[in-house]
């Protein structure tokens, strides 16, 4: 969306410049700030609200390195997830089917994800999904 807002100015009112916008470089170097960005302001409260309801529990007959990881909120790919789409709408070119093949790919494999996590932490269901 800021790609075509700001090829937008550019065509209008032609500022030395913001021809940059058309190279691939420059969004793609935008695009990865903006998704860290997004994960650094944002981590935080999202951290914190999946520890106050997705905790995944550890099993007693786990090893001494699982039990580490009691504190470990499960669910954290979705904060990677939309910094990655996020930050793909803001900046990618629509008319490239490449881009709608990756944003889908992600958000199907994310899918694959939250339904295993939800399956374990909220349903209680053991091992999630079956892996075949």
């Amino acid at each position: 969306m800021l790609y075509y807002l700001l090829r937008y100015i550019n065509e209008m009112f032609n500022p030395p410049g913001m021809r940059v916008i058309e190279y691939l470089t420059f969004r793609a170097s935008a695009a990865a700030i903006t998704a860290l960005l997004i994960t650094v302001f944002a981590g935080p409260a999202f951290i914190r609200f999946l520890k106050s309801h997705f905790l995944e529990p550890v099993k007693e007959e786990a090893p001494e390195e699982h039990r580490k990881k009691k504190d470990v909120p499960t669910m954290g790919g979705l904060l990677i997830i939309l910094a990655v789409e996020i930050s793909a709408l803001l900046w990618a070119k629509f008319d490239d089917p490449h881009v709608w093949l990756i944003m889908l790919a992600v958000l199907w494999m994310g899918l694959i994800g939250f339904i295993d996590d939800y399956r374990k932490v909220v349903l209680k269901i053991k091992g999630g999904l079956a892996g075949k």
